[in-house]
């Protein structure tokens, strides 16, 4: 099983575990899921776990949002019970004699003292003050007496870790994430201060006369002048800077008593979103200390449990190749949905096929590295593990169980390039011209059917092989641009209008322009095949609006599309699409959107995807050479699979260079081919 050679974790509250067995469910627990996680990560959600925690000589109760977050009366399989600290450091051992590492994972909320007097109503001044209201900490803030939270949480953390005997601690929502984007917040006096302090900025007179105001007018004029050009720059660098420093304390404290640390850190965005909108720079915590990060991958869970209208499926799948770029050799668990009793949501149950989408091809996506192929996600988070039944764990695990082999050769499909340099020159590209992000390019082209299944870094392009979507050209280190320039291997490429590829030494096959845009992007390439209905396709303007410097409204929702972009027409991404639908190293053809494979024995695993959420599909596939079998690996379809001879599709129609399957309405299937 999948689950036995991956390192998996489980996100889960405590209605998961029997207090009243002797081993506080333990056993009961992982009898129930089948398999030996590496850790679990208990959702005690409510930071006064740690904040009112006065050691374990006397038997206490822990708070009702830390027995069940936002204290919910019941899951599925139990109620809330009344779970006391000498129970969680039973249940902290048990599972550790079982080789289980237990986390206390904390968010950040203020619940206006629900279920206990929070220790918040003492230290007011450390609440979240943007231009909207937030229920929550900001942890990066001091205390009245300009102290700092940090040196505070960290050390009482440390004790309560260690009282428990935790193996470490899993930092979440309104944590870090900190609440809101830094569009607008946090802008009291105290984070101000701290942005003046640590700059040496001079703050315009205004705003100087307005610190120790926090009234709403205040907050406003401060937010005028932190979001304004070139300000904003130094205001986001000040709060990835701070999110190190907090980090290094953090982590310096637990890391002495060998306790670690998880992040969520970014919250279902990319790394530039992640820095643009969240203020953290996710490599300057590992570089402070962090042990692992979670993305939240959650494409079903959040559509279904949100007002959202269009998938965003795409847009979530592919932070993981570009987040494993990002952070190369951190160790990444990205989060796969299964319910969350909470929120109130379960695709495990509501949308099975969409469950079963998002976990196998969040486990497909690859790093192509000079010293060979590996996967992106090396590591997994349930997200939730708690109320899910025997039978439904056993069909998580027969899904890990299908998932693509760890013996993949290379990626067919079009590998992301990823480069350190023009990520750095992203922001202030992205603030004076709201071009289009990596991200943005590589899930937009994969929403009209051309994914990639993979990632490179600029230092590993020699040993890759696969063709290269190399997004803002123009950004990229001489250097780099050579090195794409002398690639053996098709490279699509895309940059501003007024970008020449020649003066990079780039002879394109190709430059075509977007006709409809008041921005205009090029894209240019070599090594693929453009539609014979090129000039058609650009002149499509499919009418999507144009948002400018100027007029750009920030987002105050992370799961929303945060950024603004100018507008790219319809058609000049479209044509972009097809010409990259044109390299997968010319194995295979489809209408539907895949990816490709291939493994060390010579067989080829497609990932097979139905656009049409509502339908059946079926397609057909042409392979550049006979194929003697294509066995499908994933649960639909059940049939084998039919070939063509002679006109005719059957099921001995073997071998062929043409066969079809079914797909099910927003599924996926995957198929082990195997040529003559």
């Amino acid at each position: 099983c999948m689950m036995e050679k991956s390192p998996v974790m489980i996100w889960m509250q405590m209605l998961g575990f029997e207090r009243n067995d002797p081993d506080r469910g333990a056993k009961r627990y992982l009898e129930r899921i089948g398999f030996v996680p590496e850790g679990i990560v208990a959702l005690l959600y409510h930071p006064d776990f740690v904040h009112l925690h006065k050691g374990m000589e006397k038997e206490r109760r822990l708070f009702d949002d830390n027995a069940a977050y936002y204290g919910i009366p019941r899951n599925t399989e139990r109620a809330r019970q009344p779970w006391t600290n000498h129970d969680l450091r039973t249940l902290c051992a048990e599972l550790k004699k079982k080789g289980v590492g237990f986390y206390a994972g904390l968010m950040a909320p203020t619940n206006d003292s629900k279920f206990h007097r929070e220790w918040i109503e003492d230290h007011g001044e450390l609440r979240y003050v943007g231009m909207r209201t937030h229920h929550s900490i900001n942890v990066l803030k001091r205390f009245k007496d300009g102290s700092y939270y940090e040196d505070f949480f960290a050390k009482k953390l440390k004790e309560t870790l260690v009282d428990y005997g935790m193996e470490g601690v899993h930092f979440s929502d309104m944590f870090c994430p900190s609440s809101g984007t830094r569009a607008y917040g946090d802008f009291s006096t105290d984070m101000v201060g701290q942005f003046l302090e640590d700059t040496g900025i001079k703050a315009p007179e205004e705003v100087e006369a307005s610190l120790g105001d926090d009234s709403a007018e205040a907050i406003k004029r401060r937010q005028k002048w932190l979001w304004s050009l070139p300000t904003r720059y130094r205001w986001l660098d000040f709060c990835a800077r701070r999110w190190e420093r907090f980090f290094k304390k953090v982590c310096g404290e637990l890391h002495s008593v060998g306790k670690k640390v998880m992040i969520l850190g970014q919250f279902c965005s990319d790394p530039f979103e992640t820095l643009y909108c969240i203020g953290l720079d996710m490599r300057t915590a590992l570089r402070a200390g962090v042990d692992a990060f979670t993305p939240n991958t959650l494409p079903t869970g959040v559509l279904m449990e949100s007002d959202m209208t269009v998938s965003r499926f795409w847009r979530y799948m592919t932070l993981i190749p570009l987040t494993a770029a990002f952070l190369p050799g951190a160790k990444l668990y990205t989060m796969i949905g299964v319910q969350d009793a909470s929120e109130e949501w379960n695709v495990l149950k509501h949308a099975p096929v969409r469950f079963e989408r998002d976990l196998l091809t969040e486990q497909s996506f690859r790093i192509e590295k000079n010293s060979g192929s590996e996967r992106a996600a090396k590591g997994y988070m349930i997200c939730l593990g708690d109320g899910i039944a025997a039978e439904d764990w056993s069909n998580v695990r027969r899904l890990f169980g299908t998932a693509l082999p760890t013996d993949a050769a290379t990626t067919l499909s079009p590998a992301v390039f990823w480069s350190d340099a023009a990520f750095e020159r992203m922001l202030p590209s992205d603030c004076t011209s709201l071009r289009w992000t990596v991200h943005k390019t590589v899930y937009e082209l994969a929403r009209r059917g051309a994914p990639v299944g993979a990632a490179v870094r600029a230092e590993d392009l020699k040993g890759c092989s696969c063709a290269v979507l190399a997004p803002c050209f123009d950004l990229l280190d001489p250097e780099e641009q050579s090195a794409l320039a002398e690639y053996p291997h098709p490279v699509l490429c895309t940059a501003p209008e007024d970008f020449d590829p020649a003066s990079a030494g780039f002879a394109a096959d190709f430059v075509f322009k977007d006709r409809h845009s008041p921005a205009p992007q090029i894209a240019f390439g070599k090594g693929f095949l453009l539609p014979e209905n090129l000039e058609e396709i650009l002149s499509l303007d499919g009418g999507e609006p144009d948002v400018t410097p100027e007029s750009s409204v920030e987002s105050q929702n992370v799961l929303t599309e945060t950024l603004n972009f100018r507008k790219v027409s319809e058609g000049f991404i479209r044509a972009a699409a097809l010409a990259r639908r044109s390299a997968s190293n010319g194995i295979f053809k489809t209408d539907c959107p895949y990816t490709a494979y291939k493994l060390t024995d010579g067989k080829i695993w497609l990932y097979l995807f139905n656009p049409d959420e509502v339908h059946y599909r079926t397609f057909a596939i042409e392979a550049s050479k006979e194929v003697s079998s294509a066995e499908v690996k994933s649960s639909f379809p059940c049939l084998p699979t039919k070939f063509e001879k002679n006109g005719v599709f059957s099921f001995d129609g073997a071998p062929s260079t043409k066969f079809r399957i079914k797909l099910a309405p927003d599924g996926v299937s995957i198929v082990d081919v195997t040529f003559c």
